[in-house]
């Protein structure tokens, strides 16, 4: 399965980011979704640096055989990223 190695913290919400990225046909999804720290959101005062990557972490596609095409893609969603 191809990989999602390129992480962002989105300064909107992460899902309006990921609808937006299906406009131009970039598979963004949620970076921490399996991550222990997914659990201690609730916490914020014990970790106020790790909620927000938790909360409004994505990642975008990054792998050796993406195409001249889907390259461009998502060089377009990510210099157009909703603020």
């Amino acid at each position: 399965s191809s990989g999602y190695s390129f992480p962002i913290i989105a300064n909107s919400k992460p899902d309006d980011l990921i609808s937006f990225a299906a406009k131009y046909t970039v598979s963004v999804k949620r970076s921490f979704t399996t991550s222990v720290g997914i659990n201690y959101q609730d916490k914020f005062d014990l970790y106020p640096n790790g909620v927000i990557p938790l909360s409004r972490g994505v990642s975008f596609p990054l792998y050796p055989f993406l195409q001249p095409k889907e390259t461009e893609a998502i060089i377009k969603v990510l210099s157009h990223l909703p603020q």
